[in-house]
């Protein structure tokens, strides 16, 4: 699960949402780049979990967010089939292209 709800605040991977950083961001959408099945909450869910945020900012925040890396779920493999195409020759001969 990467969104959790303690307390009325919003935490998504160990990040609270309000706290967030410009790495944290680049972490999560690199974990998410190297393994796009760990977002697998659904929409429902997402709403049910905005709903007990206490912050109606802190709650438009995370639902902007997860929907952003959703999207980005969405295109993951798009990415690493342009990734390996442009840059062929980028990895080691022991990896084949982003992973």
């Amino acid at each position: 699960m990467i969104l959790e709800i303690k307390n009325g605040k919003a935490t998504i991977k160990e990040f609270e949402v309000m706290k967030l950083t410009r790495e944290n961001l680049l972490e999560l959408f690199r974990n998410i780049y190297q393994n796009p099945t760990c977002l697998t909450q659904d929409e429902e869910t997402i709403n049910l979990l905005i709903a007990q945020i206490n912050n109606p900012v802190e709650a438009e925040v995370t639902k902007q967010i997860l929907f952003q890396l959703r999207d980005f779920v969405d295109n993951v493999d798009i990415l690493k089939n342009e990734v390996n195409s442009k840059f062929p020759n980028l990895f080691t001969s022991g990896n084949q292209g982003v992973e």
